[in-house]
This record gives structure tokens, C-alpha cells and sequence, in this order.
């Protein structure tokens, strides 16, 4: 028998997620110098790129996610807003994209 029957030390929650209740976001602040140095972001990410982790290199790098080979289409998140220090990235849910990357195809 047994001696842990009713054990509580595991819960799982499911969370199901529709369109019409997904108002709840998943982000992170991401240092563009971390103090210890684990990884580098590259220069010239900004708000609206679309970012991954790689760490194939020495250094472990955030960089923009391109879509020409599946190693570079891997996709951490969105860059919701950037500083010079630290960006703020849109994992899951809406974003805030900034209305200076969208661009005007002008009247039909």
C-alpha cells in the first residue's frame, strides 16, 4: 500500500484559452547588458521585431527571428517596447505593436 495516497504535493491547472478570453499577456523585461554576461542582444532590435534566442554561438544572443532557415524562424516574442537598457517582450497575448511599423499602402 502505498504510503502517499492522497499526496497534494503535485496540482495541475488547465487553462483553457479562447479568443474571446485571451485578454491576459505573458512578458518579460529582457537587460540589453546583463551583469553576468550570459548572453548579448544584437544592436538595432527594436519595438515590433520579432526576436529569438540562439545560442549556437560562444555567447548566447537575443536576435531578430528571419524566416530563411529553421533555425533563425525559432520565435521567443515579440518586442513590445525598447530603451537602450532593457526591452520589454510579448510571449503570449496581445501586443501593443507601435504604429510607426505599420505602413500605409495608401487608398485602393
Amino acid at each position: 500500500m502505498p504510503s502517499c495516497s492522497n499526496s497534494s504535493n503535485i496540482q495541475t491547472n488547465v487553462n483553457v484559452l479562447t479568443l474571446a478570453s485571451a485578454g491576459a499577456r505573458l512578458i518579460t523585461t529582457i537587460d540589453k547588458t546583463p551583469d553576468d554576461g550570459a548572453y548579448t542582444v544584437d544592436a538595432g532590435i527594436t519595438a515590433g521585431d520579432v526576436i529569438r534566442y540562439d545560442v549556437t554561438t560562444a555567447t548566447p544572443a537575443y536576435k531578430k527571428s528571419q524566416a530563411d532557415n529553421i533555425e533563425n524562424a525559432e520565435v521567443v516574442g515579440v518586442v513590445e517596447s525598447a530603451t537602450t537598457d532593457s526591452m520589454v517582450v510579448v510571449i503570449f497575448g496581445q501586443i501593443e505593436f507601435p504604429s510607426t511599423r505599420f505602413n500605409n499602402a495608401g487608398s485602393p
